[in-house]
């Protein structure tokens, strides 16, 4: 499997689950839209999890990316809608300035630490599946924490 076919159809997912969660649900509450989608990435990581095991082809954690980019779509904008309708008056450029740094931020250091996990696994003689499969269980953690505190950002009336 190509992974430019993985990447081709991760992006094309995730720019088809963004338009569907900005046109088809957009009556939804976008906090409930934050848990699906984060549910969706945990799913995605759990798959890519699996697909270290070495007797399973490649393309089990390779199939995970369009999953994960699935939810990406739906949570992404949620949060950025959810953050600019709790800015006060006047103040939407700096939340959505502040949302963007604090995005960025937390997915360098999930990235680290996932990365020092990795390292630190097959420094301790670890087969290289049995590192990725705990960098991946790892990124578990913010895809928990996405769906737990959704529900504290609700809209006003939602």
């Amino acid at each position: 499997m190509s992974i430019g076919l993985v990447f081709t159809g991760a992006a094309v997912t995730w720019a088809a689950s963004s338009w569907v969660q900005g046109r088809l649900l957009e009556q939804r509450p976008r906090h409930r839209l934050v848990v699906s989608g984060a549910l969706i990435l945990a799913v995605a990581v759990a798959i890519a999890a699996v697909g270290t095991i070495p007797p399973l082809p490649p393309y089990t954690a390779a199939s995970s990316m369009i999953i994960a980019a699935f939810g990406m779509g739906m949570m992404a904008p949620s949060l950025t809608v959810l953050s600019l309708s709790h800015a006060p008056s006047g103040r939407q450029g700096y939340a959505s300035g502040a949302m963007q740094t604090t995005q960025n931020l937390g997915q360098t250091i999930v990235l680290a630490a996932a990365s020092a996990l990795f390292t630190v696994c097959l420094g301790a003689g670890a087969a290289g599946h049995v590192g990725y499969l705990a960098a991946f269980l790892l990124l578990l953690v913010p895809c928990a924490l996405a769906a737990l505190l959704a529900t504290r950002t609700r809209a006003t009336g939602t």
